[in-house]
């Protein structure tokens, strides 16, 4: 059973958007695209866990604090008497482990995530401790990418490759021993303990005026959505949206990018490069938000 689903991160849904809406420099590309490919390699690793058909309990994209240190877990699976904590890495290529190191076979050497994960396994173990939860903890880091080879792999280390997913969820499945009131305990105690906003400190710089304006196709993200109606037609693909639901999906992107800003008609106008009438905007958003006023203006909130 699935306690927590994984959500896209907020850090990577601005990334997204400020690609479409600016350009970004070499370092900020580099940055998002590895965001994308460890996301990809999560949503690959849930799908894989899907499969899974012995009692248990599974948390996906989890971010906690504990004596003033962050730590963020990919997923834990929760079983009877122990718990598997999981750090996913959708790493590609040819790489090789050589004195307790991880590298490209370039000679180029990378985060060591065996060490992430002992930090991670450490903070977990010490903060159900903290709350009188004493259970078993056993850490992996999983490779998920099909094109990824480890050369000189170390038995003792818990590493599951690739082509060894399949036979640990076959021996998972194996377990079948039921669920336990600690478990439900532990699960929900794991839950509440989650951090949902965590402090984003890696988005560069932007302003308003610095932004594209305008409405992304939900298809193909391209600006050229013309107004036919009740709907936007997107002259790139053809997709055909509702002009309410084209709207709300920009003002959901403008108070990710803007979470300080109010909402008000003639700033979401502006977002939507002015191809909705004023008035429209304003019956959308008093549909489906609360009007609010303040000495000068209203928003909604």
């Amino acid at each position: 059973m699935i306690i927590k689903e994984r959500e896209e991160p907020d850090e990577l849904r601005i990334f997204s958007s400020l690609h479409r809406r600016r350009s970004l420099s070499e370092k900020e590309k580099k940055y998002f695209k590895s965001m994308q490919k460890g996301y990809t390699g999560e949503k690959h690793f849930d799908s894989l866990m899907k499969q899974l058909t012995c009692p248990h309990y599974l948390l996906n994209d989890l971010r906690f604090k504990h004596h003033n240190h962050f730590f963020q877990i990919d997923a834990i699976l929760l079983l009877a008497n122990e718990i598997y904590l999981f750090e996913i890495k959708n790493f590609e290529g040819e790489f090789y482990y050589d004195s307790e190191k991880l590298q490209m076979k370039k000679q180029i050497e990378v985060s060591d995530p065996l060490l992430q994960l002992q930090k991670s396994e450490s903070l977990l173990r010490q903060l159900l401790q903290s709350h009188h939860y004493n259970i078993r903890i056993q850490g992996f880091v999983v490779f998920v990418h099909p094109e990824f080879t480890l050369y000189q792999a170390p038995l003792n280390k818990p590493i599951i490759l690739p082509t060894q997913i399949n036979q640990f969820i076959r021996q998972l499945n194996k377990m079948t021993s039921p669920l336990k009131r600690q478990s439900d305990n532990v699960a929900q105690f794991l839950k509440t303990m989650h951090i949902e906003k965590p402090p984003i400190t890696n988005i560069p710089p932007y302003t308003f005026d610095q932004l594209h304006k305008g409405i992304p196709c939900i298809n193909c993200h391209a600006f050229s959505l013309s107004v036919i109606g009740h709907h936007c037609i997107c002259k790139n693909c053809g997709t055909k949206e509702s002009i309410e639901k084209a709207v709300m999906r920009n003002v959901k992107e403008f108070k990710l990018l803007f979470p300080k800003e109010q909402v008000r008609t003639t700033m979401i106008q502006e977002w939507c490069d002015f191809i909705i009438s004023k008035q429209r905007i304003q019956r959308i958003l008093g549909k489906n938000f609360h009007k609010e006023s303040d000495k000068q203006w209203a928003y909604y909130k």
